[in-house]
């Protein structure tokens, strides 16, 4: 069932999203925009509501930061979409 598969941008093996876009925040949010109305389970790495950056290994494994970045509110926003839009989910 691809609806019960886990979808993601990045990982702890991958490079940040961040980063492969640049860190340009309109085009992470945009990809988060896609990933979140894409069929599946969106995962989101620790820190990319905070804007983490990381190219490889050890910096796309940085420490968590416990702030509310600039996609924080992006975020929650995708989340409460898929909350109240079934078809998204």
């Amino acid at each position: 069932d691809p609806s019960a598969l886990v979808t993601l941008l990045d990982n702890h093996d991958l490079p940040r999203v961040m980063s492969v876009c640049g860190g340009e925040v309109e085009k992470v949010k945009a990809a988060l925009t896609v990933l979140f109305a894409s069929r599946g389970i969106p995962s989101i790495q620790y820190g990319t509501e905070a804007g983490l950056k990381g190219e490889k290994e050890p910096e796309n494994r940085g420490d968590m930061t416990f702030e509310r970045g600039p996609l924080f509110n992006h975020l929650l926003a995708l989340f409460a979409l898929r909350k109240r839009w079934p078809s998204l989910t």
